[in-house]
């Protein structure tokens, strides 16, 4: 059985054209034309996919709700709050004296991002973006801030962390926290003479 050209998507041509020399006396086979079949199904499944765009990366909208540097959380840690309850132990886990503000838990879910331990005032830490990269994946794109150079700082161990507010996702997601570099700033320096 061969599979006509004008059908069969560019990718199972090259799922089939790859798998075929490797193999050319399995090819000749009933056992080897149903394997090459099923490469080539699977090869245009995967086409259809990333045709459709659902392997393609969604941007999750996200809402800022605190920053800060002063938390009893000492390790790189993600808390994902899903009720009143559990933003109350992160509370309590933390330090933090926020209250559960108005959220509707039925559609919205907090991420608290905590870095660890930076060496003085003046580190932070911010979300730059969130993508869903699977069904149950997100990636977490932050950007870990230092002092500006130059500025007095108190040489006081702070503990970074931001906390967002997204929609509700499934149970079973996982996130991943990726570091991004901080945006370079350029300064306008007068020559020195």
């Amino acid at each position: 059985m061969k599979v006509s050209q004008a059908l069969a998507p560019p990718t199972a041509n090259v799922a089939a054209g790859w798998f075929l020399p490797a193999y050319g006396a399995l090819a000749c086979t009933k056992f080897g034309r149903l394997w090459t079949m099923s490469l080539q199904i699977i090869a245009a499944i995967f086409w259809c996919f990333t045709q459709s765009g659902q392997l393609k990366q969604i941007v999750v909208p996200f809402k800022q709700i605190e920053v800060g540097g002063f938390s009893r959380q000492r390790e790189e840690r993600v808390f994902v709050i899903r009720s009143a309850d559990e933003f109350k132990a992160y509370a309590d886990i933390t330090g933090r004296n926020t209250t559960a503000q108005s959220f509707n838990w039925t559609k919205n879910e907090v991420l608290a991002i905590h870095i660890g331990s930076a060496p003085s005032t003046g580190y932070g830490v911010t979300v730059k973006r969130l993508l869903k990269t699977g069904p149950t994946t997100v990636e977490i794109d932050i950007v870990k801030s230092t002092p500006p150079p130059g500025m007095m700082q108190a040489m006081h161990v702070t503990y970074p962390f931001v906390s967002i507010s997204i929609g509700r996702l499934d149970p079973k997601t996982s996130f991943h926290v990726v570091t991004v570099p901080m945006p370079s700033v350029e300064k306008n320096k007068a020559p020195v003479q």
